[in-house]
């Protein structure tokens, strides 16, 4: 874009910043910028973005280099789940505190059952939000039904 902009369309520019762009881009393997940040870097082996081009991943590395050093993202917000995701077949004992990684809201396994029509654990959660409640404050819950592998275990019961 810089190079159309400059070449093409011959518009104003700062010959010793154009020199340092031209320089990067033909010295390094890949230059990723973003409105506040640019990441430049010898090969990354994986680099997931979500639908808004911004770094994201689930339960795993959205940027990761061969050494195995990574960064974690969610839409753009670096944050490395804080629990164990859920696997097929997984049993959540009622009580077992949960967060639901697509919304980040905190809830409270209610009942956990083998449902014969997704073929998978289901179960119903008491959601109290972005965070658990203290023990001062009185919070109603609402209640959602959720496939047990869409939620990460916090702490076991």
């Amino acid at each position: 874009m810089f190079d159309f902009c400059i070449s093409e369309l011959k518009l104003q520019y700062d010959r010793q910043k154009w020199q340092v762009i031209q320089e990067l881009m033909q010295q390094c393997d890949f230059v990723a910028m973003f409105e506040n940040v640019c990441f430049v870097c010898d090969r990354p082996i994986k680099l997931s973005l979500d639908s808004q081009n911004q770094l994201h991943a689930e339960w795993e590395y959205a940027l990761q280099f061969a050494d195995d050093y990574g960064v974690y993202a969610y839409h753009g917000v670096g944050e490395r789940p804080e629990g164990e995701k859920c696997t097929n077949d997984q049993y959540i004992k009622p009580g077992t505190k949960v967060r639901l990684p697509s919304t980040g809201e905190y809830g409270i396994v209610a009942h956990c059952w083998y449902s014969e029509e997704i073929y998978d654990y289901d179960c119903y959660v008491a959601f109290y939000g972005t965070s658990f409640p203290d023990e001062k404050t009185y919070c109603k819950p609402y209640i959602f039904r959720y496939t047990a592998t869409s939620l990460e275990i916090l702490e076991k019961e």
